[in-house]
């Protein structure tokens, strides 16, 4: 009786041992995928709007000089101070400076926010939902176009999206009843309230439905 205990302990280990090991195997593919051709342009039918091609670089514009020039606002422009205060404007800063200010440096800043979305959703999904559910959605996106491409592009949205999900994830995986909840709950406000006013202002869709898993 104790074997077959001892028998069924082994297999549930080995079965959370190879989950876990397929649930990063597919999320690399997926980071993998992303970062491949980084300056290749969007196809063009994918969308009739030209802001594929004229937004992201409007938005790092305030990094790029900062580096260039050690002012992100060399000509005293006042009329787009939310982008030179954005959080894709303030990571573009640290990654331009590391990779140089080009093309597909912005991309990575794309990347960053949008890859780590994907994973803290993935991790999200494989906790209350099983590591299944997890590793389908990581598939699901590893084709979704719209994803892949939007994804690779600098837009304030990437950043919005990601600071509302990080908000989630730690409403879902700290507990209320912990000795953390205070911060537990000033993080949550922090991380959904960054997602307007450092990302995009309708990102304050986040504030009630974090308020409601609180």
């Amino acid at each position: 009786m104790n074997s077959l205990n001892i028998s069924k302990s082994d297999n549930k280990l080995d079965s959370a041992r190879y989950s876990k090991y397929l649930f990063l195997l597919v999320f690399a593919l997926l980071v993998l995928v992303r970062f491949t051709h980084l300056s290749s342009d969007p196809p063009a039918k994918l969308t009739t709007s030209q802001a594929v091609y004229t937004d992201p670089a409007a938005y790092t514009l305030s990094a790029r000089n900062a580096v260039l020039y050690d002012d992100p606002n060399p000509l005293g422009d006042t009329r787009f101070p939310l982008f030179e205060r954005s959080a894709v404007s303030l990571l573009a800063q640290p990654v331009f400076a590391i990779l140089g200010v080009n093309y597909e440096a912005g991309r990575v800043v794309a990347l960053l926010f949008s890859l780590s979305t994907i994973l803290l959703i993935g991790l999200i999904l494989r906790r209350h939902a099983g590591p299944a559910a997890a590793v389908f959605m990581f598939a699901l996106l590893f084709l979704n176009q719209n994803q892949f491409h939007y994804g690779r592009l600098p837009f304030m949205e990437n950043a919005m999206v990601f600071f509302g999900v990080s908000s989630f994830w730690i409403a879902l995986n700290v507990s209320a009843s912990s000795s953390y909840n205070k911060l537990r709950i000033v993080a949550i406000g922090a991380t959904a309230s960054a997602a307007f006013l450092f990302g995009k202002v309708h990102g304050i869709v986040f504030l009630p439905v974090v308020a409601l898993v609180l």
